[in-house]
Protein backbone atom coordinates (compact mmCIF):
# COMPACT_ATOMS: atom_id res chain seq x y z
CA UNK A 1 0.00 0.00 0.00
CA UNK A 2 1.42 3.41 -0.29
CA UNK A 3 2.42 5.97 2.18
CA UNK A 4 0.05 8.25 3.33
CA UNK A 5 1.36 11.82 3.68
CA UNK A 6 1.29 13.80 6.88
CA UNK A 7 -1.50 16.65 7.41
CA UNK A 8 -1.15 19.99 7.63
CA UNK A 9 -1.05 21.22 11.76
CA UNK A 10 -3.74 23.76 11.54
CA UNK A 11 -5.21 23.37 15.26
CA UNK A 12 -9.18 23.06 13.39
CA UNK A 13 -7.81 20.33 10.60
CA UNK A 14 -6.06 18.49 13.33
CA UNK A 15 -9.38 18.25 15.36
CA UNK A 16 -11.02 16.95 12.37
CA UNK A 17 -8.52 14.35 11.58
CA UNK A 18 -9.35 12.98 14.98
CA UNK A 19 -12.45 12.98 15.10
CA UNK A 20 -13.11 9.72 14.94
CA UNK A 21 -12.90 8.55 18.63
CA UNK A 22 -13.46 10.20 22.05
CA UNK A 23 -12.15 10.59 25.22
CA UNK A 24 -12.56 10.61 29.01
CA UNK A 25 -10.55 10.71 32.19
CA UNK A 26 -10.45 7.30 34.02
CA UNK A 27 -9.37 6.94 37.40
CA UNK A 28 -6.60 4.21 36.85
CA UNK A 29 -3.81 2.92 39.98
CA UNK A 30 -5.01 6.30 41.68
CA UNK A 31 -4.23 8.46 38.65
CA UNK A 32 -6.11 9.79 36.17
CA UNK A 33 -5.51 8.35 32.67
CA UNK A 34 -7.03 9.29 29.53
CA UNK A 35 -9.19 6.56 27.69
CA UNK A 36 -9.41 6.63 24.30
CA UNK A 37 -12.82 4.62 22.59
CA UNK A 38 -13.88 4.22 19.00
CA UNK A 39 -17.52 3.40 18.28
CA UNK A 40 -19.01 1.82 15.38
CA UNK A 41 -20.76 4.54 13.82
CA UNK A 42 -17.27 6.84 14.33
CA UNK A 43 -15.02 3.21 12.67
CA UNK A 44 -17.64 3.24 9.76
CA UNK A 45 -17.50 7.11 9.18
CA UNK A 46 -13.53 6.37 8.89
CA UNK A 47 -13.58 3.94 6.47
CA UNK A 48 -15.75 6.01 4.43
CA UNK A 49 -13.17 8.41 4.99
CA UNK A 50 -10.64 5.94 3.60
CA UNK A 51 -12.42 4.67 0.69
CA UNK A 52 -13.84 1.33 2.24
CA UNK A 53 -17.16 0.99 0.23
CA UNK A 54 -19.45 -1.91 -0.51
CA UNK A 55 -19.92 -2.90 -4.17
CA UNK A 56 -22.07 -5.92 -5.99
CA UNK A 57 -20.17 -8.17 -8.23
CA UNK A 58 -22.34 -8.88 -11.46
CA UNK A 59 -25.14 -6.63 -9.76
CA UNK A 60 -25.77 -10.31 -6.96
CA UNK A 61 -22.78 -10.92 -4.60
CA UNK A 62 -22.11 -8.19 -2.24
CA UNK A 63 -18.68 -7.65 -1.96
CA UNK A 64 -16.76 -4.74 0.62
CA UNK A 65 -13.45 -3.35 -1.04
CA UNK A 66 -10.98 -0.65 -0.50
CA UNK A 67 -9.96 2.35 -3.28
CA UNK A 68 -6.94 3.37 -3.66
CA UNK A 69 -4.54 4.84 -5.83
CA UNK A 70 -7.51 3.39 -8.61
CA UNK A 71 -6.51 -0.06 -6.99
CA UNK A 72 -9.82 -1.90 -5.60
CA UNK A 73 -8.76 -4.40 -2.29
CA UNK A 74 -11.45 -7.04 -1.52
CA UNK A 75 -11.99 -6.18 2.21
CA UNK A 76 -10.21 -8.22 5.31
CA UNK A 77 -9.66 -7.53 8.53
CA UNK A 78 -5.75 -7.88 7.82
CA UNK A 79 -6.52 -4.71 5.12
CA UNK A 80 -8.81 -2.67 7.35
CA UNK A 81 -6.42 -2.28 10.23
CA UNK A 82 -3.23 -2.55 7.86
CA UNK A 83 -4.55 0.75 6.44
CA UNK A 84 -6.24 2.17 9.68
CA UNK A 85 -2.59 2.02 11.22
CA UNK A 86 -0.83 3.51 8.30
CA UNK A 87 -3.39 6.44 8.09
CA UNK A 88 -2.52 6.85 12.32
CA UNK A 89 0.49 6.89 12.20
CA UNK A 90 0.98 9.21 9.95
CA UNK A 91 -1.48 11.80 12.28
CA UNK A 92 0.02 14.57 14.10
CA UNK A 93 -0.42 14.68 17.74
CA UNK A 94 -3.50 16.24 19.37
CA UNK A 95 -3.28 18.16 22.32
CA UNK A 96 -6.29 18.41 24.64
CA UNK A 97 -6.82 19.97 27.95
CA UNK A 98 -9.29 18.87 30.40
CA UNK A 99 -10.50 21.03 33.31
CA UNK A 100 -11.20 18.63 36.58
CA UNK A 101 -12.59 21.68 38.33
CA UNK A 102 -11.82 25.31 38.59
CA UNK A 103 -8.74 25.20 39.96
CA UNK A 104 -7.36 22.11 38.21
CA UNK A 105 -6.23 21.87 34.56
CA UNK A 106 -4.50 18.70 33.22
CA UNK A 107 -2.76 18.97 29.58
CA UNK A 108 -3.17 15.61 27.57
CA UNK A 109 -0.91 14.84 24.18
CA UNK A 110 -2.95 12.17 22.47
CA UNK A 111 -0.28 10.30 19.88
CA UNK A 112 -0.68 8.11 17.21
CA UNK A 113 0.32 5.23 19.68
CA UNK A 114 -2.01 5.61 22.00
CA UNK A 115 -4.74 5.90 19.42
CA UNK A 116 -3.58 2.30 17.71
CA UNK A 117 -3.75 1.40 21.21
CA UNK A 118 -7.20 1.76 21.45
CA UNK A 119 -7.83 0.36 18.21
CA UNK A 120 -6.39 -2.81 19.40
CA UNK A 121 -8.66 -2.64 22.46
CA UNK A 122 -11.86 -2.14 20.41
CA UNK A 123 -10.98 -4.13 17.09
CA UNK A 124 -12.75 -7.58 18.27
CA UNK A 125 -16.18 -5.21 18.46
CA UNK A 126 -15.29 -3.38 15.07
CA UNK A 127 -14.80 -5.92 12.81
CA UNK A 128 -17.77 -7.66 11.51
CA UNK A 129 -20.77 -7.83 8.71
CA UNK A 130 -22.68 -6.08 10.88
CA UNK A 131 -20.45 -2.88 10.59
CA UNK A 132 -19.44 -3.65 7.00
CA UNK A 133 -23.44 -3.42 5.69
CA UNK A 134 -23.31 -0.15 6.42
CA UNK A 135 -20.50 1.41 4.17
CA UNK A 136 -21.50 3.18 1.47
CA UNK A 137 -22.97 1.43 -1.75
CA UNK A 138 -21.17 2.20 -4.88
CA UNK A 139 -23.07 1.38 -8.17
CA UNK A 140 -21.06 3.08 -11.26
CA UNK A 141 -17.68 2.15 -10.20
CA UNK A 142 -15.93 0.86 -13.65
CA UNK A 143 -12.85 -1.58 -13.46
CA UNK A 144 -10.42 -1.59 -16.63
CA UNK A 145 -10.81 -4.54 -18.46
CA UNK A 146 -8.88 -5.60 -21.73
CA UNK A 147 -10.32 -4.56 -25.20
CA UNK A 148 -10.20 -6.68 -28.71
CA UNK A 149 -7.29 -4.28 -29.70
CA UNK A 150 -6.13 -3.13 -25.86
CA UNK A 151 -4.15 -5.45 -23.27
CA UNK A 152 -3.29 -4.42 -19.91
CA UNK A 153 -0.88 -6.27 -17.15
CA UNK A 154 -0.75 -4.66 -13.78
CA UNK A 155 2.58 -5.19 -11.61
CA UNK A 156 2.66 -2.94 -8.19
CA UNK A 157 4.86 -0.07 -9.43
CA UNK A 158 3.38 0.12 -12.83
CA UNK A 159 0.83 -0.94 -15.69
CA UNK A 160 2.05 -2.48 -18.87
CA UNK A 161 -0.49 -1.13 -22.12
CA UNK A 162 -0.32 -3.01 -25.35
CA UNK A 163 -2.25 -1.68 -27.99
CA UNK A 164 -2.63 -2.54 -31.80
CA UNK A 165 -0.16 -0.54 -33.91
CA UNK A 166 1.58 0.94 -30.98
CA UNK A 167 4.82 0.14 -28.91
CA UNK A 168 4.41 -1.54 -25.61
CA UNK A 169 3.80 1.72 -23.00
CA UNK A 170 4.55 1.82 -19.27
CA UNK A 171 1.91 3.86 -17.38
CA UNK A 172 1.54 4.71 -13.58
CA UNK A 173 -2.24 3.99 -11.47
CA UNK A 174 -2.71 7.43 -11.34
CA UNK A 175 -3.19 7.73 -15.25
CA UNK A 176 -5.89 5.28 -15.35
CA UNK A 177 -9.31 6.48 -15.72
CA UNK A 178 -11.12 2.90 -14.31
CA UNK A 179 -10.35 1.20 -11.34
CA UNK A 180 -8.10 -2.30 -11.14
CA UNK A 181 -8.69 -5.36 -9.01
CA UNK A 182 -5.97 -6.23 -6.86
CA UNK A 183 -6.31 -9.80 -7.50
CA UNK A 184 -5.78 -9.13 -11.19
CA UNK A 185 -2.04 -7.10 -9.80
CA UNK A 186 0.88 -9.24 -9.92
CA UNK A 187 2.35 -8.73 -6.96
CA UNK A 188 5.92 -7.76 -7.84
CA UNK A 189 7.54 -4.47 -9.20
CA UNK A 190 8.32 -4.71 -12.90
CA UNK A 191 11.06 -3.16 -15.33
CA UNK A 192 11.14 -3.90 -18.95
CA UNK A 193 14.30 -5.85 -20.01
CA UNK A 194 15.36 -6.71 -23.61
CA UNK A 195 17.72 -9.44 -22.03
CA UNK A 196 16.99 -13.37 -23.11
CA UNK A 197 16.03 -15.15 -20.24
CA UNK A 198 16.23 -19.08 -19.15
CA UNK A 199 12.24 -18.75 -19.75
CA UNK A 200 13.00 -17.51 -23.26
CA UNK A 201 15.76 -20.19 -23.91
CA UNK A 202 13.65 -23.11 -22.42
CA UNK A 203 10.51 -21.39 -25.10
CA UNK A 204 13.06 -21.82 -28.32
CA UNK A 205 14.03 -25.35 -27.45
CA UNK A 206 10.46 -26.56 -27.15
CA UNK A 207 9.88 -24.80 -30.51
CA UNK A 208 12.63 -26.54 -32.36
CA UNK A 209 14.57 -23.66 -32.83
CA UNK A 210 12.32 -22.50 -35.51
CA UNK A 211 11.32 -18.31 -35.20
CA UNK A 212 8.60 -19.30 -36.93
CA UNK A 213 7.10 -22.01 -34.48
CA UNK A 214 8.10 -19.97 -31.86
CA UNK A 215 6.22 -16.86 -33.01
CA UNK A 216 3.32 -19.07 -33.72
CA UNK A 217 3.16 -20.55 -29.85
CA UNK A 218 3.70 -17.32 -28.28
CA UNK A 219 0.83 -15.55 -29.96
CA UNK A 220 -1.01 -18.94 -28.43
CA UNK A 221 0.26 -17.69 -25.25
CA UNK A 222 -0.93 -14.31 -25.78
CA UNK A 223 -4.27 -15.36 -26.53
CA UNK A 224 -5.06 -16.93 -23.51
CA UNK A 225 -3.20 -13.92 -21.57
CA UNK A 226 -6.08 -11.63 -23.62
CA UNK A 227 -8.74 -11.19 -21.14
CA UNK A 228 -11.24 -10.53 -23.78
CA UNK A 229 -14.36 -13.03 -25.27
CA UNK A 230 -16.23 -10.87 -27.53
CA UNK A 231 -14.90 -12.81 -30.71
CA UNK A 232 -14.94 -16.62 -32.23
CA UNK A 233 -13.49 -18.78 -28.96
CA UNK A 234 -10.92 -21.95 -29.50
CA UNK A 235 -9.19 -24.18 -27.37
CA UNK A 236 -5.33 -24.24 -27.51
CA UNK A 237 -3.95 -27.69 -27.67
CA UNK A 238 -1.07 -28.49 -26.28
CA UNK A 239 0.62 -32.06 -27.68
CA UNK A 240 4.13 -33.82 -28.47
CA UNK A 241 5.90 -33.97 -31.75
CA UNK A 242 6.85 -37.96 -30.64
CA UNK A 243 8.25 -39.42 -33.75
CA UNK A 244 7.48 -43.09 -32.18
CA UNK A 245 4.20 -42.71 -32.17
CA UNK A 246 3.93 -45.93 -29.75
CA UNK A 247 5.46 -44.15 -26.80
CA UNK A 248 3.68 -41.26 -24.66
CA UNK A 249 6.50 -40.50 -22.52
CA UNK A 250 5.63 -36.33 -21.96
CA UNK A 251 8.21 -34.34 -19.85
CA UNK A 252 8.29 -31.74 -23.12
CA UNK A 253 7.71 -28.67 -21.41
CA UNK A 254 3.65 -28.53 -21.30
CA UNK A 255 3.95 -28.10 -17.56
CA UNK A 256 6.03 -24.98 -17.42
CA UNK A 257 4.11 -23.44 -19.85
CA UNK A 258 0.91 -23.99 -17.87
CA UNK A 259 2.95 -22.70 -15.09
CA UNK A 260 3.93 -19.70 -16.57
CA UNK A 261 0.48 -18.72 -17.44
CA UNK A 262 -0.52 -19.75 -13.86
CA UNK A 263 2.04 -16.41 -12.62
CA UNK A 264 0.57 -14.14 -14.90
CA UNK A 265 -2.66 -14.69 -13.80
CA UNK A 266 -2.72 -15.44 -10.16
CA UNK A 267 -2.01 -13.00 -7.34
CA UNK A 268 -1.84 -15.91 -5.53
CA UNK A 269 -0.91 -19.30 -7.29
CA UNK A 270 -1.56 -21.14 -4.23
CA UNK A 271 -5.44 -19.96 -4.48
CA UNK A 272 -5.64 -20.73 -8.69
CA UNK A 273 -8.66 -18.30 -9.10
CA UNK A 274 -7.95 -16.38 -12.21
CA UNK A 275 -6.12 -19.52 -14.18
CA UNK A 276 -7.70 -23.04 -13.01
CA UNK A 277 -5.89 -25.86 -12.81
CA UNK A 278 -8.39 -29.12 -13.73
CA UNK A 279 -6.65 -32.65 -13.38
CA UNK A 280 -7.03 -34.26 -16.78
CA UNK A 281 -7.31 -37.76 -15.07
CA UNK A 282 -10.55 -37.33 -13.33
CA UNK A 283 -12.22 -34.73 -15.75
CA UNK A 284 -15.85 -36.20 -16.03
CA UNK A 285 -18.44 -34.34 -18.27
CA UNK A 286 -21.32 -36.02 -16.30
CA UNK A 287 -19.94 -34.25 -13.66
CA UNK A 288 -22.29 -31.55 -12.78
CA UNK A 289 -19.46 -29.75 -10.84
CA UNK A 290 -16.65 -30.91 -12.76
CA UNK A 291 -15.95 -26.64 -13.31
CA UNK A 292 -16.35 -25.81 -9.44
CA UNK A 293 -13.10 -24.42 -9.12
CA UNK A 294 -14.26 -22.00 -11.70
CA UNK A 295 -15.22 -18.31 -10.21
CA UNK A 296 -16.68 -15.07 -11.26
CA UNK A 297 -12.88 -13.79 -12.16
CA UNK A 298 -11.80 -16.97 -13.65
CA UNK A 299 -10.29 -16.51 -17.17
CA UNK A 300 -8.48 -19.69 -18.39
CA UNK A 301 -9.48 -23.62 -17.50
CA UNK A 302 -6.81 -26.04 -18.40
CA UNK A 303 -7.52 -29.35 -18.42
CA UNK A 304 -4.60 -31.05 -17.96
CA UNK A 305 -3.58 -34.64 -19.21
CA UNK A 306 -6.58 -35.52 -20.69
CA UNK A 307 -7.86 -38.79 -20.75
CA UNK A 308 -6.73 -40.65 -24.97
CA UNK A 309 -9.76 -41.14 -26.49
CA UNK A 310 -11.62 -37.91 -25.05
CA UNK A 311 -13.52 -36.32 -27.49
CA UNK A 312 -12.90 -32.71 -28.34
CA UNK A 313 -16.61 -32.42 -28.87
CA UNK A 314 -16.86 -32.54 -25.09
CA UNK A 315 -15.64 -28.93 -24.97
CA UNK A 316 -17.62 -27.36 -27.85
CA UNK A 317 -20.16 -25.75 -26.04
CA UNK A 318 -18.05 -24.67 -22.71
CA UNK A 319 -15.84 -23.14 -25.22
CA UNK A 320 -18.65 -20.99 -27.01
CA UNK A 321 -21.53 -20.70 -24.74
CA UNK A 322 -19.36 -20.60 -21.14
CA UNK A 323 -19.09 -23.40 -18.65
CA UNK A 324 -21.72 -23.94 -16.10
CA UNK A 325 -20.37 -23.61 -12.52
CA UNK A 326 -21.96 -25.27 -9.67
CA UNK A 327 -20.59 -24.88 -6.17
CA UNK A 328 -21.92 -26.71 -2.94
CA UNK A 329 -24.39 -24.16 -1.09
CA UNK A 330 -24.31 -21.80 -3.76
CA UNK A 331 -26.04 -20.61 -7.21
CA UNK A 332 -24.77 -21.72 -10.40
CA UNK A 333 -23.51 -19.31 -12.90
CA UNK A 334 -21.83 -19.40 -16.46
CA UNK A 335 -18.40 -17.67 -16.95
CA UNK A 336 -16.51 -17.51 -20.10
CA UNK A 337 -13.09 -18.67 -19.86
CA UNK A 338 -10.50 -19.78 -22.65
CA UNK A 339 -9.22 -23.20 -22.59
CA UNK A 340 -5.73 -24.73 -22.52
CA UNK A 341 -5.68 -28.57 -23.16
CA UNK A 342 -2.28 -30.38 -22.67
CA UNK A 343 -2.21 -34.23 -24.37
CA UNK A 344 0.00 -36.55 -25.15
CA UNK A 345 -2.07 -38.51 -27.44
CA UNK A 346 -3.37 -36.63 -30.59
CA UNK A 347 -7.63 -36.83 -30.16
CA UNK A 348 -9.89 -37.07 -33.63
CA UNK A 349 -10.84 -33.87 -34.41
CA UNK A 350 -13.37 -35.82 -36.95
CA UNK A 351 -15.56 -32.73 -38.41
CA UNK A 352 -15.58 -29.27 -39.17
CA UNK A 353 -17.09 -27.87 -35.72
CA UNK A 354 -14.37 -29.26 -34.03
CA UNK A 355 -11.48 -28.55 -35.43
CA UNK A 356 -12.49 -25.23 -35.94
CA UNK A 357 -12.83 -24.72 -32.26
CA UNK A 358 -9.22 -25.73 -31.61
CA UNK A 359 -5.61 -24.47 -32.50
CA UNK A 360 -2.96 -27.63 -32.03
CA UNK A 361 0.74 -27.16 -31.11
CA UNK A 362 3.22 -30.32 -30.97
CA UNK A 363 6.44 -29.56 -28.68
CA UNK A 364 9.52 -30.35 -29.63
CA UNK A 365 11.19 -33.74 -27.87
CA UNK A 366 14.10 -32.07 -26.34
CA UNK A 367 12.77 -32.39 -23.35
CA UNK A 368 11.71 -35.48 -22.08
CA UNK A 369 12.39 -37.60 -18.78
CA UNK A 370 15.98 -38.39 -19.14
CA UNK A 371 16.50 -33.89 -19.94
CA UNK A 372 14.28 -31.86 -17.78
CA UNK A 373 14.29 -28.27 -18.02
CA UNK A 374 15.80 -28.21 -14.07
CA UNK A 375 18.88 -30.27 -15.22
CA UNK A 376 19.69 -27.98 -17.89
CA UNK A 377 19.58 -24.48 -16.52
CA UNK A 378 20.79 -25.92 -12.78
CA UNK A 379 17.48 -24.73 -11.16
CA UNK A 380 13.87 -24.52 -11.17
CA UNK A 381 11.22 -22.12 -12.61
CA UNK A 382 9.17 -19.34 -10.64
CA UNK A 383 11.33 -20.71 -7.86
CA UNK A 384 12.95 -19.22 -4.62
CA UNK A 385 16.33 -19.59 -7.47
CA UNK A 386 15.09 -16.93 -9.72
CA UNK A 387 16.23 -13.11 -8.84
CA UNK A 388 14.02 -9.65 -9.57
CA UNK A 389 16.30 -9.86 -13.06
CA UNK A 390 15.17 -13.00 -13.99
CA UNK A 391 11.35 -12.61 -13.36
CA UNK A 392 11.79 -9.39 -15.13
CA UNK A 393 13.39 -11.35 -18.33
CA UNK A 394 10.68 -13.69 -18.07
CA UNK A 395 7.83 -11.08 -17.41
CA UNK A 396 9.28 -9.02 -20.48
CA UNK A 397 9.12 -12.33 -22.93
CA UNK A 398 5.48 -13.30 -21.71
CA UNK A 399 4.41 -9.24 -22.15
CA UNK A 400 6.07 -9.74 -25.58
CA UNK A 401 3.93 -12.95 -26.51
CA UNK A 402 0.77 -10.77 -25.87
CA UNK A 403 1.91 -8.43 -27.86
CA UNK A 404 2.53 -10.79 -30.45
CA UNK A 405 -1.37 -11.82 -30.48
CA UNK A 406 -2.33 -8.62 -30.18
CA UNK A 407 -0.40 -7.08 -33.41
CA UNK A 408 -1.39 -10.40 -35.48
CA UNK A 409 -3.76 -12.54 -34.01
CA UNK A 410 -3.04 -16.55 -33.62
CA UNK A 411 -1.38 -17.81 -36.31
CA UNK A 412 -0.98 -21.61 -36.70
CA UNK A 413 1.60 -23.99 -37.41
CA UNK A 414 1.95 -26.02 -40.02
CA UNK A 415 1.38 -29.99 -38.52
CA UNK A 416 4.32 -32.28 -37.86
CA UNK A 417 3.51 -35.84 -37.01
CA UNK A 418 -0.17 -34.59 -35.17
CA UNK A 419 -2.16 -36.62 -38.15
CA UNK A 420 -0.12 -39.41 -37.97
CA UNK A 421 -0.71 -39.66 -34.24
CA UNK A 422 -4.34 -39.18 -34.16
CA UNK A 423 -4.48 -42.30 -36.69
CA UNK A 424 -2.32 -44.24 -33.91
CA UNK A 425 -4.07 -42.87 -30.87
CA UNK A 426 -8.07 -42.99 -32.38
CA UNK A 427 -7.53 -46.69 -34.18
CA UNK A 428 -4.77 -49.38 -32.75
CA UNK A 429 -0.58 -50.05 -33.63
CA UNK A 430 -2.03 -53.38 -35.77
CA UNK A 431 -4.62 -51.83 -37.50
CA UNK A 432 -2.51 -49.27 -38.97
CA UNK A 433 0.56 -51.34 -40.10
CA UNK A 434 -2.19 -53.63 -41.59
CA UNK A 435 -3.90 -51.11 -43.43
CA UNK A 436 -0.52 -49.42 -44.70
CA UNK A 437 0.35 -52.73 -46.83
CA UNK A 438 -3.55 -53.07 -47.87
CA UNK A 439 -3.55 -49.90 -49.85
CA UNK A 440 0.57 -49.43 -50.34
CA UNK A 441 -0.18 -49.66 -54.41
CA UNK A 442 -2.71 -47.09 -54.40
CA UNK A 443 -1.55 -44.61 -51.82
CA UNK A 444 1.09 -43.73 -53.96
CA UNK A 445 -0.61 -43.18 -57.57
CA UNK A 446 -4.10 -42.22 -56.18
CA UNK A 447 -5.87 -44.16 -58.21
CA UNK A 448 -9.17 -46.02 -57.46
CA UNK A 449 -9.60 -49.39 -55.53
CA UNK A 450 -12.59 -51.24 -54.11
CA UNK A 451 -13.10 -53.62 -51.13
CA UNK A 452 -16.28 -55.58 -50.50
CA UNK A 453 -16.60 -54.65 -46.84
CA UNK A 454 -17.54 -57.70 -45.30
CA UNK A 455 -14.30 -59.31 -47.08
CA UNK A 456 -11.75 -56.77 -46.28
CA UNK A 457 -12.98 -56.66 -42.65
CA UNK A 458 -12.86 -60.92 -42.37
CA UNK A 459 -9.18 -60.34 -43.75
CA UNK A 460 -8.25 -58.05 -40.53
CA UNK A 461 -9.91 -60.11 -38.17
CA UNK A 462 -8.31 -63.49 -39.74
CA UNK A 463 -4.34 -61.66 -38.19
CA UNK A 464 -5.65 -59.21 -35.48
CA UNK A 465 -9.04 -60.48 -33.79
CA UNK A 466 -7.75 -59.52 -30.65
CA UNK A 467 -7.74 -55.81 -31.51
CA UNK A 468 -11.41 -55.47 -31.71
CA UNK A 469 -12.90 -58.41 -29.93
CA UNK A 470 -13.10 -55.94 -26.83
CA UNK A 471 -15.83 -54.02 -28.35
CA UNK A 472 -19.58 -54.66 -28.50
CA UNK A 473 -19.20 -54.14 -32.65
CA UNK A 474 -16.40 -54.83 -33.98
CA UNK A 475 -17.35 -54.46 -37.46
CA UNK A 476 -18.91 -51.17 -36.69
CA UNK A 477 -15.34 -50.16 -34.80
CA UNK A 478 -13.46 -51.81 -38.25
CA UNK A 479 -14.55 -48.82 -40.48
CA UNK A 480 -14.92 -46.12 -37.95
CA UNK A 481 -11.20 -46.79 -37.86
CA UNK A 482 -11.14 -47.15 -41.38
CA UNK A 483 -12.78 -43.36 -41.74
CA UNK A 484 -10.36 -42.36 -39.36
CA UNK A 485 -7.57 -43.25 -41.69
CA UNK A 486 -8.60 -41.75 -44.37
CA UNK A 487 -9.62 -38.59 -42.98
CA UNK A 488 -6.23 -38.08 -41.49
CA UNK A 489 -4.20 -39.07 -44.21
CA UNK A 490 -6.79 -36.73 -46.41
CA UNK A 491 -7.26 -39.94 -48.81
CA UNK A 492 -10.69 -39.41 -50.31
CA UNK A 493 -13.03 -42.38 -49.82
CA UNK A 494 -17.01 -43.58 -50.65
CA UNK A 495 -19.51 -46.10 -49.68
CA UNK A 496 -21.91 -48.03 -51.99
CA UNK A 497 -24.65 -50.23 -50.13
CA UNK A 498 -25.51 -52.90 -52.73
CA UNK A 499 -25.34 -56.62 -52.22
CA UNK A 500 -22.44 -56.36 -51.63
CA UNK A 501 -21.33 -53.57 -49.51
CA UNK A 502 -18.33 -51.71 -51.23
CA UNK A 503 -15.47 -49.17 -49.92
CA UNK A 504 -13.50 -47.41 -52.61
CA UNK A 505 -10.27 -45.76 -51.68
CA UNK A 506 -9.67 -42.91 -54.23
CA UNK A 507 -12.94 -42.94 -55.55
CA UNK A 508 -12.90 -41.69 -59.33
CA UNK A 509 -16.07 -39.12 -60.35
CA UNK A 510 -18.17 -42.06 -61.46
CA UNK A 511 -18.10 -43.95 -58.37
CA UNK A 512 -18.65 -40.28 -56.25
CA UNK A 513 -21.51 -39.70 -58.52
CA UNK A 514 -23.02 -43.25 -57.86
CA UNK A 515 -22.64 -42.53 -54.22
CA UNK A 516 -24.17 -39.71 -54.02
CA UNK A 517 -27.02 -40.62 -55.93
CA UNK A 518 -27.86 -43.62 -53.57
CA UNK A 519 -27.41 -41.00 -50.69
CA UNK A 520 -29.69 -38.73 -52.18
CA UNK A 521 -32.61 -41.22 -52.81
CA UNK A 522 -31.96 -42.32 -49.12
CA UNK A 523 -33.07 -38.39 -48.12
Amino acid sequence: MEQYTTPKTDVNEIEILHDFYTYQLAKENDKKELKLTISKPNFIRLLKRLNFCKYYINGQTASYIYIKNNRAVPVSDDIIFSELTAYIKNLPDRKITVNLDKETVIDFTITPERIIDALINNSGNLSNKVTFYFLNFISNLEFQCDLLDTKFFYFNNCVVKLHKGSEITTLDYSDLSKKVWENNIINRDFTYSKRKGDFEQFFEKITGYDSERKKSLMSMMGYLLHNYFNYDLFAIYLTDVNADFTERAGGTGKGILYKALREMLNRDIQKNRIFVRIDGDSFDKKNERRYSDVDVDTQVVCIDDIKKNSRPDTFITDITEGVSVRKMYADSFYQNVKFLITTNFAPDFNNASDRRRAKIFELSNYYSDKLRPSDEFKKWFFGVDWDSAEWNEFYSFMINCSNEYIQKGVTEASDINFSERSIFDNTCDDFVFWINAQIADVSTSATEKMFVKDDFYRNYMEKYSDTLNVYKKPKNKFFEWVRVYCRKKAFPYSEFRSTDDEFYFFPTSDTMKKCLEQRNKKC
